[in-house]
Formats: structure tokens, C-alpha cells, sequence
């Protein structure tokens, strides 16, 4: 009887070790699925981002380009 009461408690303890191993593998995929989610998202931010910074930034070069050449011609006085 002692031994039977015994190997139910070591058999209920694996089942539980078993069990919490099973939730703690399934708690640590969702968050690194979420934080590949996240670091996509935030991927995409970045380069839409950038994408219009890099526009600007040539808007701003064009823009010099202009102003020089208006300036050599005496359009616009020197500074």
C-alpha cells in the first residue's frame, strides 16, 4: 500500500513536471512570436520612415542646387 501511495505521487508529479514544462514552452513561442511580430512591425515603421526622410533629403539637395545656380546668375544676392 505504501508503495503503491508512493509511486501515485512520484506518477501525479511527473504529470505535473510534464504539464508545466508543456505550458512554459507554449508561454515562451507565443512571446517570441509576438516579439517578431513587434519587430517587424516596428521594421516596417522604420523604413517608411526613412524612405520619407531620404525623399526630403533630396528635395532639400535639389533645393540647394537651385539656390547656387540662382546665386551664380546674381538672381540672388550673395549672403
Amino acid at each position: 500500500l505504501a508503495q503503491r501511495l508512493h509511486d501515485e505521487h512520484v506518477a501525479e508529479g511527473r504529470a505535473k513536471r510534464d504539464q508545466l514544462i508543456s505550458d512554459a514552452q507554449a508561454q515562451a513561442a507565443s512571446i517570441v512570436s509576438e516579439a517578431e511580430a513587434r519587430g517587424r512591425d516596428e521594421i516596417a515603421r522604420l523604413e517608411k520612415e526613412r524612405a520619407t526622410l531620404e525623399g526630403r533629403i533630396s528635395e532639400l539637395r535639389q533645393f540647394e542646387r537651385d539656390y547656387r545656380k540662382a546665386e551664380q546668375r546674381g538672381e540672388i544676392p550673395p549672403d
